[in-house]
């Protein structure tokens, strides 16, 4: 298999974001009228895949709740709450010498310039050609579009790009799009078999794992 470019998610994937994302998921409980959980809790829903079991499943209300969540967490201003994975960087420029193509695709609300920034922090955004986010929020946290359209910028169809992400939701916009190599990483809090039941082509520990995978593909 030819694979010519790599597509990244950046929560979990790249950066590690989990002060940050359970600092907001508990602040949008509170703002649900929901008891904040525990991090031993939040961590253990977060791996099987149940936190939203703890959000009321009448009407919209969950819906609503990661609309305002991912806005919210799009937009913090706490980026201290992060930080890159190991051997993110060390990816990231292998792979920039072995001349893949890459770019940033993100759930993310926030215009791609914020993104850019908060990469820029960790010494990252040099290595990709651009950031496409979900900043108009239509389509929820669905990437298929974006990662569709991210193929056709880097001039690959999406049979030819792989995508890495750390759930299922990005495994399933992955299948939805057509790519050609879905690579999972477990790094984001997500088990292994929550992961499996999404049917990515192959998990991975982190992204440092990605180059020796690719590497693979084509002997």
């Amino acid at each position: 298999m030819a694979i010519r470019g790599v597509l990244f998610d950046v929560d979990g994937t790249l950066v590690n974001v989990e002060e940050r994302f359970y600092h907001h998921f508990n602040e949008n409980l509170k703002t649900f009228g929901i008891a904040p959980i525990e991090r031993g809790d939040y961590e253990h829903r977060r791996a099987v895949g149940t936190l939203s079991d703890l959000i009321p499943s009448e009407g919209d209300a969950r819906a609503n709740f990661w609309l305002k969540f991912l806005e919210d967490f799009s937009h913090s201003d706490h980026t201290e709450l992060g930080r890159p994975f190991p051997g993110a960087l060390e990816t990231l420029d292998l792979l920039k010498k072995r001349g893949y193509r890459m770019a940033v695709i993100t759930g993310r609300t926030s215009d791609p310039a914020r993104v850019l920034e908060e990469l820029a922090l960790h010494r990252l955004e040099e290595y990709f050609e651009f950031v496409l986010t979900n900043r108009n929020g239509k389509n929820g946290m669905n990437k298929a579009e974006n990662l569709i359209k991210a193929c056709s910028m880097i001039g690959f169809t999406p049979s030819e790009c792989a995508y890495v992400g750390d759930w299922r939701g990005d495994v399933e916009s992955a299948t939805e799009a057509g790519i050609g190599m879905i690579i999972a990483v477990l790094s984001g809090g997500e088990n292994r078999e929550s992961l499996e039941d999404s049917n990515p082509h192959v998990i991975l520990k982190s992204i440092a794992d990605v180059p020796a995978f690719l590497a693979t593909l084509k002997e």
